[in-house]
């Protein structure tokens, strides 16, 4: 859920050209042909809300839930709970506000990826179908 203001296309070439340091893409991945596009672009994908929401994931049921129902638009980016500006989901948001929510417990940091997450499957079937849906973005290519 941590973002800036600098586009992850332009970021992550731009390390890479400036550093030469291995740089991995990370921003509302949660799908193969998003890991395709994070290759381009850098060295490896990190992929964060998506393995909140499966079997594996510590995080409470009602997190796990609020990601499925969650929408991109659902996604409010600010610095109002840590002080550093990151993407939290604001219906928890909305609670924090009202005195209702801790902030590491009860307000839920996610990225835009809630847009593909439609399920809370084990960690294994995520990885499962993002190799899939990688090697059938990797053939559709020209």
């Amino acid at each position: 859920g941590h973002a800036g203001g600098v586009s992850p296309f332009v970021l992550g070439p731009w390390l890479r050209e400036e550093l030469g340091v291995p740089v991995l893409i990370a921003g509302g991945i949660a799908t193969g042909r998003q890991v395709l596009a994070a290759l381009a672009l850098g060295d490896g994908a990190y992929i964060g809300t998506r393995f909140i929401a499966t079997l594996e994931s510590e995080a409470p049921l009602e997190y796990k839930e609020a990601l499925l129902r969650a929408a991109p638009e659902d996604i409010e980016y600010t610095p109002e709970v840590t002080g550093v500006p990151a993407n939290f989901l604001k219906e928890s948001l909305e609670r924090f506000r009202q005195g209702g929510g801790k902030a590491w417990k009860e307000v839920y940091s996610a990225g835009h990826g809630v847009a593909f997450i439609r399920d809370i499957p084990s960690a294994k079937e995520v990885v499962a179908r993002l190799v899939a849906e990688y090697q059938e973005a990797k053939r559709a290519l020209p």
